[in-house]
């Protein structure tokens, strides 16, 4: 039988009453009167009295064996795939002069299978890859909310003495600033923090969580004891409940505020010679040596001035330079299948499109060099916005007048949603890895023209009355890794 009494000093031996059944609820679940006010009062039509527990939990036994067996299906097919892992897990750089006949023909068979799950194994992730990046945040989630507490109360004493450390702490280090600014007569600390809501070893006895009692205080029960009916309790929940979340969310407000407010320090110099002050100063500035990312800054010209001469103030800021950013790879404008790396500059995928922004400017001419660092089969060109949206930016190419790009393939054709009978047409040209191609738009002559180093590879008219933006298409012919293209420079309406 378990512990008939609830175990948290301040609710005075209280008996247990019942469970909470909340899916969220990250509170002790058998509750006594004082949890169900302090712990469950947000969720108390989700609690379920002793007597319901039993013919609750035995009402759940058909789903509990469904799922079981629902996730044994899957657990035969990750066994499968270990399988074939382990098949796969063979040395392929042994001394096949050493081998017998069988040995050699097991050893071929091996490698010769190796393309086979290659495309096998592709064909999973790009069919579900998605699916299984799922499961795994919904299993973490789940096990998370299922954690078991084997001990609630020993938990919330451990999280008590790391609170009481920080203020020890705490204290401690205050006490030596005063010591080391009180060696100056004249100085006065005056502190802009509400003492009250500072946190001493003393107060905190007073302000501390209800703890558990001991096993000697467990097996004494108190005398005259009331015990509450379920026809007593009703009212008494109500009127408590009500109370408690008021003080709740004024509480929430107070601590919200005190993390809201910058760290300040405000120190009265009446009689501080210019030396003194700048003593002080780095005195006060040791506190945030510690943390890289805040400076703390000093406001000379209000030293300096007399008016300001009675106040000192030091104010901790985060610095965050901003970034900027030219042209660039848009991660908003690209298919899930692209990753983008250094700030934008390099894209990386098996499958769709990648836009860059910002847009081509709709007048004059400009200029996008673009680097081809591993190449299976990629697509380089201009292309609207809209269209390629509408379509999950992995339109089909062969639809002339849906797709809406102008693009020319490494394996030598050109697509146009402006004149078809350059869409989807083999031309004279070709690139490959480690090439450089300059793509120029000319929105004066409505032209776009595509060249290496050496040759042009080819021009196309594109309709220059809609807005345009630079883009690359990558395609899997293959197995292989990913393919690859960076930004190396561009003009924009030069």
């Amino acid at each position: 039988m378990f512990e008939s009494t609830c175990q948290f000093e301040s609710h005075e031996l209280k008996p247990i009453l019942g469970v909470c059944t909340n899916l969220t609820c990250k509170n002790f679940r058998p509750y006594c009167h004082q949890c169900l006010i302090e712990f469950h009062s947000d969720h108390i039509t989700e609690i379920r009295d002793l007597q319901q527990i039993s013919f609750w939990a035995q009402s759940c036994a058909p789903l509990q064996e469904q799922l079981i067996q629902s996730i044994n299906q899957y657990s035969s097919i990750v066994d499968k795939l270990t399988n074939l892992k382990n098949s796969l897990e063979f040395d392929t750089q042994i001394d096949l002069s050493q081998l017998r006949l069988s040995d050699l023909d097991c050893h071929i068979t091996c490698v010769v299978n190796l393309s086979s799950i290659q495309d096998f194994i592709q064909e999973i992730f790009n069919k579900s890859q998605d699916q299984l990046e799922l499961v795994s945040i919904l299993c973490k989630e789940t096990i998370s909310l299922q954690k078991f507490k084997d001990n609630i109360y020993y938990q919330q004493d451990k999280a008590e003495e790391q609170q009481v450390e920080q203020i020890e702490i705490i204290s401690e280090t205050n006490e030596n600033q005063k010591q080391s600014i009180e060696k100056q007569p004249d100085i006065q600390i005056v502190s802009n923090v509400d003492e009250s809501k500072m946190r001493t070893p003393e107060k905190q006895k007073k302000n501390e969580q209800p703890k558990p009692r001991n096993s000697e205080q467990n097996r004494k029960q108190p005398q005259n004891y009331y015990v509450n009916t379920p026809q007593t309790r009703s009212q008494s929940y109500k009127n408590q409940i009500s109370a408690t979340q008021q003080r709740n969310s004024i509480s929430n407000l107070k601590k919200q505020n005190i993390q809201q407010k910058p760290k300040q320090l405000l120190v009265n110099t009446f009689s501080l010679s210019s030396k003194e002050q700048s003593n002080l100063l780095q005195l006060l500035g040791n506190k945030s040596e510690d943390d890289n990312k805040k400076s703390i800054k000093t406001q000379p010209s209000e030293i300096q001035a007399p008016c300001f001469q009675d106040q000192i103030f030091i104010q901790q800021k985060e610095l965050s330079p901003p970034k900027v950013y030219g042209f660039r790879f848009s991660d908003n404008l690209k298919s899930q299948r692209i990753k983008l790396q250094k700030d934008g500059k390099v894209a990386k995928g098996f499958g769709g499109f990648v836009l860059c922004e910002p847009c081509i400017p709709m007048e004059g001419q400009s200029t996008f060099e673009i680097m081809i660092d591993k190449c299976d089969l990629v697509y380089l060109g201009i292309c609207n916005k809209y269209a390629v949206q509408s379509y999950d930016f992995e339109p089909n190419m062969q639809a002339f007048d849906t797709h809406g790009s102008y693009l020319i393939s490494n394996n030598g054709f050109s697509y146009s949603c402006f004149e078809q009978e350059l869409n989807n047409v083999k031309q004279k040209l070709n690139f490959s890895s480690g090439d450089r191609i300059t793509i120029i738009v000319n929105y004066l002559q409505s032209q776009i023209t595509w060249k290496t180093k050496y040759k042009n590879l080819l021009t196309m008219r594109f309709d220059s009355t809609k807005e345009m933006y630079v883009c690359v298409k990558f395609q899997k012919l293959r197995f292989s890794n990913d393919s690859q293209v960076e930004i190396l420079n561009y003009e924009l309406n030069n």
